[in-house]
């Protein structure tokens, strides 16, 4: 039987600043499966250009974008569960790179699948995601969200600095990865720090776990996240 195990609080704690964010709602092709382990995630690139700049004010205006999209999701009280959760999934689907994260976190254990069992660990995954968002958002308490700047990543990505501002108490920064993959000009996000903690890192080190405790069976996961549906229905 597989082992399920909640995910970790490391993983709450991202999602509840994000509900408090009230902007927060996670590679190329060369990162679906393995990190860029030459640079840090975060690392500013040395100078910038007139379209550089251009591109890191466009970066800005994206997640306050997304920010708005959640203010008037959180608003919509009156909608019951379902439509709530619909909305929400659609939410993530326009800013999130899901297709990129989902296999980043699954890491080498990702061609370990078939294509059967790869497209459900995508649904599985996105169901997942959606039912903390909505869980969480509940929480929020009023707390304020700013922009505070944004710079290119070595790696060719938008770092955007940000602060969760609470009623009382110090400010928590949140900084996103953002990506222009097509360089449309259309930028998705493929990761989030919040106080330093990766969400896509953390639920890559989790997922690895739950495999290994169930004797590297790739296929495990889905299991896992099966049980967990589950739980939350």
């Amino acid at each position: 039987m597989t082992s399920y195990r909640k995910p970790r609080q490391a993983v709450h704690v991202v999602a509840l600043a994000a509900t408090m964010s009230v902007s927060m709602i996670t590679y190329s092709a060369a990162y679906d499966t393995v990190p860029k382990q030459q640079s840090p995630l975060f690392v500013k690139a040395a100078g910038t250009s007139g379209a550089t700049k251009s591109q890191e004010n466009n970066a800005t205006v994206f997640i306050q974008s997304m920010g708005d999209q959640v203010i008037k999701y959180i608003s919509s009280s009156n909608a019951d569960t379902t439509t709530r959760k619909e909305q929400l999934r659609g939410i993530l689907l326009q800013n999130f790179d899901m297709n990129t994260i989902s296999r980043f976190t699954l890491g080498v254990h990702w061609k370990s699948l078939n294509a059967e069992q790869q497209k459900e660990y995508q649904s599985l995954f996105e169901n997942m995601i959606v039912s903390i968002y909505a869980d969480k958002f509940s929480s929020y308490q009023g707390e304020k969200f700013e922009v505070t700047g944004a710079s290119l990543t070595t790696d060719g990505d938008y770092s955007v600095t940000s602060n969760i501002v609470p009623l009382n108490g110090q400010k928590i920064p949140v900084k996103w990865r953002i990506r222009d993959k097509e360089s449309t000009g259309t930028f998705k996000i493929v990761d989030v720090e919040i106080k330093d903690i990766s969400m896509i890192i953390t639920q890559r080190a989790d997922f690895a776990s739950t495999i290994q405790n169930n004797g590297g069976n790739a296929a495990s996961i889905l299991d896992s996240l099966r049980e967990r549906e589950k739980s939350t229905q």
